[in-house]
This record gives structure tokens, sequence and C-alpha cells, in this order.
């Protein structure tokens, strides 16, 4: 919706395959997967994405998609250049950020309440 709205390119990428079309982990095979990601073309011929691997990653793929304005070649390549590690870079710093915040902002408010809820567990004994 954003790359839309905004007019940006977008890419869409999953660490899990999308059950659609015929697609399914029991007809994807990840250790046919080289250097070059592989199509994901469902039983009616359409091309979903691409399956990758990145970073050093050599048994789980990530899965892209197009988004707004990038071919499917162009989102998997991308998503390969950003890709040190399984999760992409963008991603994966997001993720970080986002769980260091949370340690910092809401870590002393959740000891808190874990600490009030055993005060309240062990004045409740008879």
């Amino acid at each position: 919706h954003l790359g839309v709205v905004e007019n940006l390119i977008t890419v869409g990428i999953g660490k899990n395959l999308l059950n659609v079309d015929g697609l399914d982990r029991l007809n994807f095979d990840p250790e046919s997967l080289s250097s070059e990601p592989q199509q994901l073309i469902g039983t009616s011929g359409t091309l979903y994405g691409y399956a990758a691997l990145t970073g050093k990653s050599t048994a789980k793929p990530i899965f892209i998609s197009p988004g707004h304005r990038i071919s499917h070649l162009s989102a998997a390549r991308l998503a390969l250049l950003l890709g040190k590690f399984r999760v992409v870079e963008p991603i994966r710093q997001a993720d970080l950020i986002s769980r260091q915040y949370i340690r910092i902002h809401f870590s002393s408010s959740l000891n808190d309440a874990k600490k009030e809820e055993e005060k309240e567990i062990n004045n409740d004994d008879p």
C-alpha cells in the first residue's frame, strides 16, 4: 500500500513460503538452491517470486516477491545485495533497534510488574 500511495519501489521478503497456487513446502526443495535465486512458479504458470539463500545461510531460504515499481528478478537481486544474514539488513536492523528500545524503556516496568506479582503470590499464603 505504501509503495502505491507514495510511488515508491517496494519489495516483499518473507522467511516462510506462502501456500498459493500449488506452491508449498512439500513441492519446494531448498537443497536445489545455489547462489542464484530460484523462480517460484505456481501450477497456473504464474511467477510469484524467487527463493534465495542469503548470507551464510545454507539451508533456510528467504522468499522474495516484487512490491511496486520493480521486477521479480530485480527484487530478488536487491534482496541478495542486502543479505549479509538470512534476514535482510534493513529488517534485521529494525528488529534489533526495536528490541533495544523495549529493553531500555520497558524492562523496568516489566520487572516491577513481575516483582509485584510475586509479592502478591507470597502474601496469599495462609
